[in-house]
């Protein structure tokens, strides 16, 4: 998995490549791909070291998960920022080796079952050793509908439904 963002450079050699010429191809239910943006993987450096910024960066950026079937990808629409302190967070009683990746340095993925009904991603956002993240609410899907046809659905803002990637 990748967050991406959109690239807006020219395309020159040593430039980020098309995400088409990465990974499985697009199945056909996906949008004309002419009319996508192109994406390039957003740098562990990039990222904003603290929960909110990070929080505000991902919006718009992109989730991808390449897999034999193919590949799945949505915009990134909705996310919380969690600190270690909030009670509603899963780093909120210390590291466990459930929650590992939330307390490593930033950009670190945590997936997980929830409710016994779908599967939620956090991306860590602090230094190493710090339990904070944001939660991806909701995505709106690009590449892969059909992929995520069989796979669980989530809620986003007002009850939109939006299928799950992982």
């Amino acid at each position: 998995m990748s967050a991406t963002g959109e690239s807006r450079g020219s395309g020159h050699p040593g430039g980020p490549r098309r995400a088409s010429e990465r990974g499985p191809k697009r199945d056909a239910a996906s949008t004309d791909a002419a009319r996508l943006p192109r994406l390039r993987r957003v740098r562990r450096a990039e990222l904003p070291l603290r929960a909110e910024e990070l929080a505000r960066f991902l919006i718009g950026k992109y989730l991808v998960r390449d897999s034999d079937e193919g590949r799945a990808s949505g915009r990134i629409v909705e996310n919380e920022a969690y600190h270690q302190d909030d009670p509603a967070a899963h780093t909120f009683r210390g590291e466990t080796p459930r929650n590992r990746s939330m307390f490593l340095e930033r950009g670190h993925a945590y997936v997980y079952f929830i409710y016994g009904m779908w599967y939620a991603v956090n991306i860590s956002a602090e230094t190493r050793g710090v339990g904070a993240g944001v939660l991806l609410r909701a995505l709106v899907p690009r590449d892969g509908i059909a992929l995520a046809n069989g796979a669980p659905v989530v809620s986003g803002a007002g009850g939109q439904q939006v299928d799950c990637l992982v």
